[in-house]
């Protein structure tokens, strides 16, 4: 197992966790993959595109987008303006990574 326990990419944060909580719903990849986060700023997507080797639901925190991945064999999560980030094999928690605003917690806006 890699010894990396995070990895961060524009407002995408991975965690690495032991297990993936059970009763989620599964989420299919779409036309260009799983999309992690879509940049609300330029459209641009954090996508991986090789979908063989892992699998992704959503989890209990949707107004934040949060996933969960098994991911079988190391894969690319891509975005054209953050470059490549590499998933090791392992289980992972997609946090979509937050600010505060006075009035309230959003998402960063990427």
């Amino acid at each position: 197992m890699s010894s990396v326990n995070q990895i961060r990419q524009g407002d995408v944060y991975l965690k690495r966790v032991t297990a993936i909580p059970e009763g989620l719903e599964s989420v299919r990849p779409g036309g260009i993959g799983y999309v992690l986060e879509e940049g609300e700023v330029t459209g641009h997507f954090h996508v991986i595109s090789k979908t063989d080797f892992m699998k992704m639901w959503k989890g209990s925190d949707t107004d934040f987008n949060e996933l969960f991945i098994d991911v079988d064999k190391p894969v690319d999560l891509t975005h054209d303006e953050h470059g490549t980030a590499k998933i090791p094999a392992g289980l992972w928690r997609k946090i979509t990574q937050r600010q505060y605003a006075p009035d309230s917690i959003q998402k960063v806006i990427d």
